[in-house]
């Protein structure tokens, strides 16, 4: 297919959208009429728009007084509709009138019926290209316009919309009471940002944030849990208008828990929908890491408005100028807010996804060109929203907070209303700053992949001329070890901040590298040397054995963030063959005694993978000591209950090391205590730390039965009915993929089929049975008998993230899951099946190069290690 195949003529284009939808969460079936202002350019006989899966009937042109009646001709190839009249229509302005009729989408896009439990709604979901799937319309992003929304439905329930509310009339429909709800006319936006939902639900009080009405709401009897985010809102909404130098742009604000959707938020122009963990919390009951979690996708949405929403792109290709802008401005505003949650230290855990994603063969540049809907729907990933993100950090901290701020207003005063590239941002960046921004920003935009960079100095860092001189050096990142050796030509413009420890103190170097071999001078007497102080830059660091040494000793001189990038840095060197497991364990053995929650999680995701890649059944005793050795001194200081007053970065810290005694130690002690808190928590759910909880009510099942099962699944349904916070039903759901009892698994994959587990967390339980040893083949078996059930309702853009957690599986089974999507194709997916695919040989390749190394490691007296790394 060409590149127009599924694009629009911009010969006429809309002005204003009237739509009068008649839709009833009782049916599965809509229909209404849309009236839409449209200007041409040139006269002609047919104007041709947008419709999927529509009946479209009832054509009329008005020009002037004069009505024209046509006939409409479906190009499902196209997804478009062609509107045929009798004679040219004029240049110039005049309107067109249609209905339409379409059924309710299986998946979570368009128009569907949301479900969880006995709560139904009726929701919209238009991005990327869904809006087609609803009436007939101008469904590509430069297409900006008016649109009105008027709604019949039931009696009794609520309808939001873009619009203000204007007014309810009751009617009859097919004789049965029903209301008409109006509602006025948006801003003009995109197509895409276009919002319905009906059904029951419950508003906060309305609160005025910058001179806005603001609300949240929720199902029934969840209306308590939305105070949280009325607050995040107040204090996000008047920081970025203030930021972004404009006012916020709409007429009203309303955030929705929705009872089911596919992407964990969509930032729709006054009516923001939300997946219900997203968007409600309960005090108390809440982890602290689903506190943050929800105040990030808060303010993430709330930057759309501006980036995105007021300023739009101009086609899907640029889509990560959205999603990368609201993820780095989101952790930014919450961070401003509230300094003590180390918010960029979260965003560091979500950097490491996008790492180990753009390390694969299989990656794409963050600017990908989009040929088709199914192109646009794929790029929503972690190389789109993390990495973009990491790139919008790097070039704010070489230019400087205030220097980013000017050229981003005077992105948002040019632009504001209309239509914007990649190329545009650089432009107002680099007036704005006098640096040569579309250099950097296309170096890391329009490239794939990231860089390794190589340090290292003389022999034991001396002097030399009154300086020490460090040789740095880049080439590609690869995690397979065969492309580290065949390399490719690619050189990114890399902004360098050194952090070092000299004479002085520890102070910082900033280093602009173009090449691929630079020098950088330091002062005489260097001590060590950090490549990437803050981990604020999106590439690996590689240090030759003596300047590695030399960093281990002094860990304590480096920030939480330094030493999780060193963990992690070390640990993809051994992914791809620059290393070897044995060496990083020896480094891993120099944080043992750490106690910063990041370092321990990034500790404990380590021991995971080696567990998964490396670890059989002859080394499953040993390893386990090993985990004990690494933390059971930790969990005897903090022990298993919180302490008063502790701070809540603690109780994240307890849970990492619960989790890896737990799961990768089978301590029995921690495995009995955690079901002895289980216990406790049935009965009161605040208890038990919420930052613990869900471990330990994973932890639970592991060894659980049938009998286990039933309670758990009937705690979970109390608390649904009971409408309780989503954190607290979480626990148990999220717990039934950890079931390892044969009979146990099969009936939690059976719940995937009959409701019981909800249509938006289907891949929340079922990909993490996909990686453990114990059910991932009985999961694979599951998925393809019953792919015709799961495919379709997982969300087009949840369907590409189960496909890639395939990559998960035994490598033995890498032809099968080729055969089995070779037959089942999946569009939206592509890209995700070779991601899978790759992933599952790197499995097999990193097991037969490093599986004897770690048994040779292993059969070392590790517990009188002294925590320095040998040379490697």
């Amino acid at each position: 297919m060409t590149t127009t195949d599924y694009r629009l003529s911009k010969d006429i284009t809309p002005r204003a959208y009237a739509i009068h939808l008649f839709a009833t969460p009782k049916k599965m079936t809509f229909s209404g009429t849309v009236r839409i202002s449209l200007k041409s350019r040139v006269a002609s006989e047919v104007v041709e728009l947008h419709a999927r899966d529509l009946t479209v009937g009832d054509v009329v042109a008005i020009v002037g007084k004069k009505k024209i009646k046509g006939k409409a001709k479906l190009r499902k190839d196209r997804e478009t509709v062609e509107l045929r009249f009798p004679k040219e229509l004029p240049k110039g302005a005049f309107e067109i009138t249609t209905s339409f009729k379409g059924k309710l989408n299986p998946s979570m896009h368009g128009l569907y019926l949301a479900k969880d439990g006995d709560e139904r709604a009726i929701v919209s979901q238009c991005e990327a290209t869904d809006a087609r799937g609803i009436f007939p319309c101008f469904d590509e992003p430069e297409h900006k316009a008016t649109f009105q929304w008027t709604v019949t439905t039931d009696a009794g329930l609520t309808v939001i919309t873009n619009g203000v509310p204007k007014g309810v009339k009751k009617v009859r429909v097919s004789g049965k009471p029903a209301e008409t709800h109006a509602f006025g006319a948006t801003r003009i936006i995109s197509s895409y940002l276009v919002a319905v939902t009906i059904g029951k639900l419950e508003a906060s009080k309305k609160r005025i944030v910058a001179k806005i009405p603001c609300r949240a709401w929720a199902g029934p009897g969840k209306g308590k849990l939305t105070d949280f985010a009325q607050d995040v809102t107040a204090q996000v909404l008047p920081w970025y208008e203030k930021y972004f130098g404009q006012k916020y742009n709409y007429q009203k604000l309303d955030q929705v828990a929705v009872p089911g959707f596919d992407a964990g938020a969509m930032e729709n122009v006054g009516a923001i929908f939300y997946r219900q963990n997203l968007l409600l919390m309960q005090p108390g009951a809440t982890s602290w890491t689903s506190q943050k979690r929800i105040a990030e996708v808060i303010a993430h949405e709330l930057a759309h408005q501006w980036f995105g929403n007021l300023v739009t792109m101009k086609w899907w290709d640029d889509l990560w100028l959205n999603e990368a802008f609201a993820t780095w401005i989101a952790y930014k505003a919450v961070d401003v807010w509230q300094p003590t949650w180390r918010m960029w230290d979260d965003y560091l855990e979500s950097k490491e996804s996008a790492l180990a994603a753009d390390a694969l063969v299989n990656t794409h540049p963050v600017y990908t060109p989009v040929k088709t809907p199914a192109e646009a729907t794929e790029l929503f990933d972690v190389i789109t929203y993390e990495k973009g993100c990491a790139v919008l950090r790097m070039c704010e901290a070489y230019l400087g907070d205030a220097v980013f701020q000017k050229g981003i207003k005077a992105y948002q005063t040019e632009f504001k209303n209309k239509n914007a590239a990649g190329a545009d941002l650089w432009r107002c960046l680099a007036d704005a700053s006098g640096e040569p921004v579309g250099e950097l920003m296309r170096s890391w935009v329009e490239q794939e992949g990231f860089p390794l960079v190589t340090v290292s100095a003389a022999p034991g860092m001396a002097d030399s001329g009154g300086k020490t001189t460090l040789t740095l050096k880049q080439r590609r990142f690869f995690s397979d070890a065969g492309m580290m050796k065949k390399g490719t030509a690619q050189v990114w413009t890399i902004p360098i901040v050194i952090r070092y420890s000299g004479p002085n103190g520890i102070q910082t170097h900033r280093h602009l590298m173009r090449n691929t071999e630079e020098t950088v001078d330091l002062p005489a007497g260097v001590r060590w040397v950090h490549a990437n102080a803050s981990a604020g830059g999106f590439y690996r660091v590689q240090m030759d054995a003596l300047m590695r040494a030399r960093l281990l000793t002094a860990v304590a001189d480096l920030a939480p963030s330094e030493r999780m990038t060193l963990i992690e840095d070390q640990w993809a060197l051994v992914r791809n063959g620059e290393s070897d497991v044995g060496a990083f364990l020896d480094v891993l053995s120099a944080f043992r005694g750490d106690n910063d929650h990041i370092v321990t999680r990034s500790m404990t995701k380590a021991l995971s993978s080696i567990h998964s890649y490396l670890v059989g059944p002859a080394e499953e005793a040993r390893f386990a000591e090993l985990v004990r050795w690494f933390f059971s001194p930790q969990l005897e200081s903090l022990g298993m209950e919180t302490r008063h007053g502790e701070p809540e970065a603690q109780g994240v810290r307890r849970a990492s090391i619960v989790y890896a005694l737990g799961e990768l130690g089978r301590d029995p002690k921690v495995l009995a205590e955690a079901a002895r808190l289980v216990a406790r928590e049935m009965e009161d759910p605040t208890a038990v730390d919420p930052n613990l909880a869900g471990t330990l009510v994973a932890l639970g099942a592991v060894k659980g039965d049938n009998a286990l099962l039933d309670s758990y699944v009937r705690v979970y349904l109390a608390r649904k009915e009971a409408r309780s916070t989503p954190d607290l039903q979480a626990r148990y759901l999220g717990a039934l993929s950890a079931f390892e009892d044969k009979k146990a698994n099969a009936r939690v994959l059976a719940m995937c089929l009959d409701e019981t587990v909800p249509q938006e967390q289907l891949r929340v339980v079922i990909a993490p049975m996909l990686s453990r040893k114990a059910t991932q083949r009985g999961a694979w078996e599951f998925l393809k008998k019953h792919w015709s059930a799961i495919g379709p309702r997982v969300g087009s853009m949840g369907v590409a993230r189960l496909v890639e957690s395939t990559g998960s599986l035994p490598a033995d089974l890498e032809e099968d899951v080729d055969a089995f999507f070779t037959k089942h194709p999946v569009e939206e997916a592509k890209r995700a099946l070779q991601k899978a695919l790759e992933a599952m040989r790197l499995k097999a390749e990193l097991s037969t190069r490093e599986a004897n190394g770690l048994r040779a490691w292993l059969l070392r007296d590790f517990t009188k290690h002294e925590g320095a790394a040998r040379s490697a």
